[in-house]
């Protein structure tokens, strides 16, 4: 019997669709989609990071960052800060109510992970996620070089 071939980057790009589709419903009530929550979290994460630093982490254009960054202050969730040396230069940072939100984004990521690790065991849900991060270490080193890993 011949194996079937196996295209790991669709069935990464499927589970990435749904991963989006599911994050989009459950987050319609904050006004957040998938992308718009993404950047919300990471500024969260990464306080006082610049629009360069965000988009290198997340490998997005400098265009799409600037129109969420742009959405996700006219929503009251972000706020800039010109830097003292630089005046071309800008910090980011989550406002009151964009903590707020983001509980809910991590709550709604934290189910996403599960929905993602059911009727898996412990040991498979430790083989995956390593398989998973060698997947992401062999396709960051192909794109950006050695000196990514």
């Amino acid at each position: 019997m011949e194996k079937k071939y196996c295209s790991y980057g669709h069935s990464i790009a499927v589970i990435h669709r749904h991963i989006a589709a599911f994050i989009n419903s459950k987050l319609k009530a904050e006004g957040l989609t998938y992308g718009y929550a993404i950047f919300l979290i990471n500024i969260s994460r990464n306080s006082g990071c610049s629009q360069k630093d965000l988009c290198a982490r997340l490998m997005i254009d400098k265009t799409t960052t600037a129109k969420n960054i742009k959405k996700l202050e006219s929503m009251g969730y972000i706020w800039r800060e010109k830097d003292k040396d630089d005046q071309r230069f800008y910090h980011l940072y989550v406002t009151e109510q964009g903590e707020k939100v983001c509980s809910r984004v991590q709550e709604v990521l934290m189910q996403t992970s599960e929905i993602l690790k059911r009727d898996m065991t412990v040991e498979q849900q430790e083989e995956a996620e390593n398989i998973l991060k060698r997947m992401e270490s062999n396709i960051c080193k192909k794109v950006c070089g050695e000196q990514h890993a």
